[in-house]
C-alpha cells in the first residue's frame, strides 16, 4: 500500500521544534523533518504519531491538537502533511534541536508556541482525585478543564503506581523512626547500668572497709528478702560459703591434750614443736608432732627464740616506734598496754583481751571470745576508750594492733601508739593474774 500522507508530531522544547535527521538513499543528501510516517493497518492518525515519535525519539507523547494540513513535503515520498501538537509524557531522548528559519517551520512555531500549556502539580492532583471518584465520565473531566482524556489517564496511571512506594516510604520512616528511639533507649540505659556500676563498687568498697565482718553479717536477711543470699553475701563482701559452716566441738581427749600443751609452753615457753611432742611422750601420751604444731598453732603458741629475720616487718603493717624507753609511768591514764591471751575451760578454751593501766594495775576493759577475730579487740578498745584516754598506748606488733581499724581508733583520740619489738616473756602471766585478781 502506498503512502501518501505523512502524520507527523509537533514537540516543542524551550521554544525550539524537535527535529530528526532523515538521509535521502537515492542522493545520499540528509535533511531535518518532524518525527512521523504513515498509516500501518487500521490504526489512526493519532496512534502513528505515537509510535513514529516513540520509534524515532524513545519518547512517550500524548497527541494533541490538528494544527497543520501541508500539501508540500520535500522528497515527493508523501503528497501531504498532517502535523499534530504532541507533549511529551514520558522518556529522556536527547535529539539534536534545531531551530528552523523556513516560513513554513516559523509559522508552525509561533502557532504551537502561542498554544502551549502548562499544568502544575496541584491543578494535576485535583483532576486525578476527580477521575478516582468516578463521578463524572473520564471524557467530561477532560473536556471542562481542556485537558486530553490520555494526559488524564495517563496521570491517574502515575498515581497509581505511585502509591504503593507512598506506604512502603512512610513504613520505613516509621521503621528508622522506631530503631532511632530504640537506639536512644538503649544508650540511656547503658549509661543508667554504668552509673549504678560504679556507685554499686563504690559501696561494696566503703562497706568492707568501714564495717566490720559481724555488723556485716547483721545485716544479712536469710529470711523473706527480695534479694537471693548469694546477692547480699556479694554486697557485703561476705563469703558465702562461711554462713553454712556449723563448727565442731572438740572431743575430750583433744581438750585433755591442749591442755597439757599449754602446762607445758607456759612452764617452758622456748620449748618447740618437738621437745613439747617429746614431753607428751614421757607423760605417755602418744601423739604425732604434726598435730601438736597443728594444736599450738590453733591456740597461738610459739616457742620463743632467736630466730633469723626478725626485724622485717609486714609493708602494710602500720608499725610504730617503742615509746616507754627509760618512762616510767607517773599516774593514771598515763600508759596503758594491751594483749592478747586464752583462758583454759572444761570443754575448751577462749580467748581474752585485757588492757591495763600501767601505773595502777587496773584492768580498764576487756574482753572474751572464741575466736582471735578483729572484732573483740576493737570493742574491747572502744570500752576502755569509752572511759578514759591515755597518753601513750602501748602493745606488741601483732596483726590485731598493726590493723588500720585499730590504729585509726587510737589515732582519732589523740593517743601516742608504742609498739614493742618483741613480746614480753611475762606478758601471759602478767594478764593471767590480773584477770584472776579482778575476779574475771
Amino acid at each position: 500500500m502506498q503512502r501518501t500522507i505523512r502524520y507527523q508530531g509537533a514537540i516543542i522544547r524551550d521554544d525550539h521544534i524537535l527535529l530528526i535527521q532523515h538521509r535521502h538513499y537515492a542522493n545520499d543528501h540528509s535533511y531535518w523533518l518532524l518525527p512521523g510516517g504513515g498509516l500501518e493497518g487500521d490504526e489512526t492518525p493519532e496512534a502513528c504519531v505515537q509510535r513514529e515519535v516513540r520509534e524515532e525519539t524513545y519518547l512517550l507523547v500524548e497527541v494533541g491538537q490538528h494544527l497543520l494540513d501541508d500539501p508540500d513535503m520535500p522528497g515527493g515520498t508523501y503528497q501531504r502533511l498532517h502535523t499534530y501538537l504532541c507533549q511529551v509524557i514520558d522518556g529522556e531522548a536527547q535529539p539534536i534541536m534545531y531551530p528552523e528559519n523556513q516560513t513554513r517551520k516559523a509559522a508552525l512555531l509561533k502557532c504551537i508556541t502561542t498554544m502551549r500549556k502548562q499544568y502544575t502539580a496541584a491543578f494535576k492532583a485535583h483532576l486525578v482525585r476527580e477521575v478516582l471518584k468516578e463521578e463524572k465520565p473520564l471524557n467530561q473531566i477532560a473536556a471542562e478543564h481542556g485537558v486530553h482524556r490520555n494526559l488524564l489517564t495517563h496521570w491517574r496511571d502515575q498515581v497509581l503506581a505511585a502509591l504503593p512506594g507512598i506506604f512502603a516510604h512512610q513504613a520505613e520512616r516509621d521503621q528508622a523512626a522506631k530503631a532511632a528511639a530504640h537506639a536512644h533507649q538503649l544508650e540511656a540505659l547503658y549509661a543508667e547500668i554504668g552509673k549504678l556500676s560504679t556507685q554499686l563498687a563504690w559501696l561494696k568498697k566503703k562497706l568492707a572497709t568501714s564495717l566490720m565482718r559481724a555488723e556485716r553479717l547483721a545485716l544479712l536477711e536469710r529470711e523473706q528478702s527480695a534479694l537471693s543470699l548469694r546477692a547480699q553475701t556479694d554486697l557485703l563482701s561476705l563469703n558465702r560459703t562461711s554462713l553454712y559452716y556449723r563448727p565442731i566441738a572438740p572431743t575430750p581427749e583433744e581438750v585433755a591434750l591442749k591442755h597439757r600443751i599449754d602446762e607445758i609452753s607456759t612452764d617452758r615457753p622456748y620449748y618447740g614443736v618437738r621437745r613439747i611432742t617429746a614431753q607428751l611422750r614421757r607423760d605417755g601420751i602418744l601423739v604425732n608432732h604434726k598435730a601438736v604444731a597443728r594444736h599450738m598453732c590453733e591456740m597461738g603458741l610459739v616457742a620463743i627464740y632467736p630466730g633469723p629475720n626478725l626485724s622485717k616487718r609486714a609493708h602494710r603493717a602500720s608499725i610504730y616506734p617503742y615509746l616507754l624507753r627509760d618512762v616510767n609511768a607517773t599516774g593514771p591514764n598515763h600508759v596503758w598496754g594491751i594483749d592478747i591471751t586464752y583462758i583454759r575451760l572444761r570443754g575448751g578454751w577462749m580467748y581474752l583481751v585485757a588492757i591495763l593501766d600501767w601505773f595502777s594495775r587496773y584492768i580498764v576493759s576487756w574482753e572474751l571470745d572464741q575466736t582471735l577475730a578483729q572484732p573483740c579487740v576493737m570493742t574491747a578498745v572502744q570500752r576502755a576508750l569509752a572511759q578514759a584516754t591515755p597518753v601513750i598506748w602501748n602493745s606488741d606488733q601483732g596483726s590485731h594492733f598493726t590493723s588500720p581499724q585499730y590504729t585509726s581508733v587510737l589515732l582519732a583520740a589523740g593517743i601516742q601508739i608504742s609498739m614493742v619489738w618483741m613480746r614480753p616473756r611475762t606478758g601471759q602471766h602478767l594478764y593471767r593474774e590480773a584477770v584472776a585478781h579482778n575476779q574475771v
